[in-house]
């Protein structure tokens, strides 16, 4: 089979696991995360799993549309009152994601928001509440405030945050928001004037290859930002040396699912961006081999094969063994075998049905050179 046709299959076998998560016939957003998952104890997993796999199906193209209405609905039951999508039982004093515990609290929240929230929109839908919860961030003041925050000696983490907090910014502008309009230019003025100009991440160390690799993931995030606005990142080539570097060094084999998708995508948009085009087309070759042969046999994938799964800052909530296929790791790994297909095979990439939101799982097929 050749790896065009072993990505076809990847899809249908992917598909067909998430089929069997499903927990109710006729019902594709009701799904466990895992088969590990225990619905009744653990009831806030309902949530990461059903914007997973809603995402990933969309992706894959076996969500049906008329299933869309009541799965807004369902995703729109998790939110409250001040438009934060949250995990049922998941208290303040089980997360941690740093000392700082509004931090944790903010970043927990963006991170659910978002994906649940970038998920109705892709359904077609609309949250039922605004998430006003992120309205103090939109005034010049609130804005300059939240920026000034930042812990930029922990770039992954803050590229989380500054892209779930720039996606609500850009697609509200888009609507026609004039306070998340005028956050725009300051958007990008920041980022612009903080970015490291030697690799072009965001970062205040770059000390070693791990300093580097993390804020590649982190900037993968913020990137995106870019792209759908249509702004081109500065510092392209040094993006592109460092990535290829890491590509042929630390994240050569499977790695996490996070850290392969970020790997893939950003050589994928330096590609369509124009550059080192044969050597990233190279390297996106093998690491799709590399992707497909780690699909578990059940046709889901695992995030890594040893240790222990945690929803992300939920250190004292729901936990699984790794190495189990599970919603979040077969979008994750499918969004990158997706990416890695509209570049190798480039025929296909309008089969893909990317999120239209930015974060995780957003691509913009349009190729253009410099």
């Amino acid at each position: 089979m050749n790896l065009e046709d072993r990505v076809e299959s990847c899809r249908t076998r992917a598909a067909a696991w998430l089929d069997s998560m499903v927990l109710e016939p006729g019902r594709p957003e009701r799904v466990r995360f895992s088969s590990f998952h225990d619905p009744d104890r653990w009831p806030g997993m309902l949530l990461p799993a059903a914007y997973d796999a809603i995402h990933c199906r969309i992706l894959l193209g076996s969500w049906r549309p008329e299933d869309s209405a009541r799965a807004v609905d369902y995703l729109n039951g998790f939110q409250d009152a001040d438009g934060a999508y949250r995990l049922p039982g998941m208290r303040p004093d089980s997360v941690y994601k740093g000392p700082d515990p509004e931090r944790t609290r903010e970043y927990v929240d963006l991170h659910a928001t978002n994906y649940a929230w970038g998920a109705v929109r892709s359904l077609g839908g609309r949250e039922r509440f605004r998430p006003a919860f992120l309205d103090r961030h939109l005034t010049p003041e609130g804005f300059a405030e939240w920026t000034s925050r930042r812990d930029w000696d922990d770039p992954w983490m803050e590229g989380n945050l500054v892209v779930n907090l720039g996606s609500f910014i850009v697609s509200w502008a888009e609507d026609g928001d004039v306070r998340a309009a005028a956050c725009l230019p300051e958007l990008f003025a920041w980022l612009d004037g903080i970015q490291d100009e030697a690799t072009g991440f965001w970062g205040t160390r770059m000390e070693s290859r791990r300093d580097i690799l993390e804020a590649m993931a982190g900037a993968m995030h913020t990137y995106h930002l870019y792209y759908r606005t249509g702004r081109e990142p500065r510092h392209l080539d040094r993006i592109a040396e460092h990535c290829i570097s890491l590509a042929r060094d630390e994240l050569r084999p499977v790695t996490s699912a996070c850290l392969d998708v970020d790997i893939v995508d950003v050589l994928a948009n330096v590609h369509r961006l124009g550059l080192r085009r044969k050597e990233i087309e190279g390297i996106l070759e093998e690491k799709l081999e590399l992707l497909l042969d780690f699909q578990n046999p059940d046709g889901g994938f695992p995030d890594e094969r040893g240790g222990i799964l945690r929803f992300d800052g939920w250190v004292g909530g729901y936990w699984e063994p790794q190495g189990r296929s599970n919603c979040f790791a077969t979008w994750f790994r499918c969004a990158a075998v997706a990416v890695a297909s509209c570049i190798l095979f480039p025929h296909t990439a309008s089969t893909w049905k990317f999120r239209d939101t930015v974060g995780i799982g957003y691509y913009r097929n349009d190729r253009k050179a410099l």
